[in-house]
């Protein structure tokens, strides 16, 4: 503990805003991929009264206690999140809905996760039956499909966590928090933990200064974001999700988060995947003319 208080005094933490701009290819559209944008046109509105509807927290289905682990609500039938806490046996947790707890259908983990070193740390799972999202607090975040959302600053970024006074969820700006991906490597090497940073992910600390006492509480799997305006409103779009952090050294020590724009793609193609048949389709159709 001596050495990470030592770190935090030598260490320079983000003093301001962060206003690079971050240029991103457009994703490509296909047909399917314009509906998904239809969509997506009510997506990432969040309130005063809900200020993370698309929070989804995971329980086993036996006892439904404590969370598992977290996931972010992306359309009415599909969350995604870290790979731990997301299988078979969990169910999604949406509060104020008729029946709050939805189970997972079907999960998709990505082809290359590594579980050694948290490499693409990242799962889609299909909820057996899709979600109501005309309620205020059952909000997907936006996917950045479209070309103008693509892009983005990090001026614009904000990460959810838990606020205790308010027994609650809430948002808090990222952009004084951010901290390049090469800087986050080294800080962790230090830990001699096998974690390997680079473009794939984010690293945001929770602690600005030495100084500051207040430590923001981030849970794997909660979301960071930005925020832009399209069509005179403003709207959230996720840019990745928490998939590692110290537990003793809060400041030093980035919180690590998946870079959910390095995987687009796939969950674009994963998403659009239709559900297995529980028949072979070939039997029904081959002598369809008798």
């Amino acid at each position: 503990m001596e050495n990470v208080r030592n770190n935090e005094r030598q260490s320079s933490f983000p003093s301001k805003v962060r206003n690079e701009r971050v240029n991103l290819n457009p994703v490509q559209r296909n047909a399917s991929r314009r509906a998904l944008l239809k969509v997506n046109e009510s997506c990432g509105v969040s309130t005063n009264r809900y200020p993370t509807p698309w929070i989804v927290a995971l329980v086993n289905k036996p006892s439904f206690s404590f969370p598992l682990g977290y996931v972010t609500l992306i359309s009415d039938r599909f969350v995604v999140g870290p790979v731990y806490g997301c299988d078979g046996d969990s169910s999604a947790v949406f509060d104020g809905l008729p029946e709050p707890f939805i189970a997972i259908d079907k999960v998709f983990v990505h082809p290359r996760y590594d579980a050694a070193n948290h490499a693409n740390d990242i799962t889609l799972a299909r909820l057996v039956a899709a979600v109501d999202t005309s309620l205020p607090n059952v909000q997907p975040i936006c996917l950045p499909i479209g070309n103008t959302t693509r892009s983005y600053d990090l001026s614009s970024l904000s990460m959810d966590y838990y606020d205790s006074s308010l027994w609650g969820y809430s948002v808090v700006n990222a952009g004084d928090r951010y901290i390049d991906h090469t800087d986050c490597q080294q800080r962790w090497e230090g830990l001699k933990v096998q974690l390997t940073v680079d473009r794939t992910n984010h690293c945001v600390t929770r602690k600005r200064t030495i100084e500051e006492e207040a430590l923001i509480d981030i849970r794997i799997g909660f979301a960071l974001h930005s925020r832009q305006s399209i069509a005179l409103s403003e709207r959230e779009y996720l840019r990745g999700f928490a998939v590692f952090k110290a537990i003793h050294a809060k400041s030093y020590y980035p919180d690590v988060y998946i870079n959910t724009d390095a995987y687009l793609d796939w969950i674009l193609d994963t998403m659009e995947q239709r559900p297995a048949l529980p028949f072979d389709l070939r039997e029904k159709l081959i002598f369809s003319d008798k």
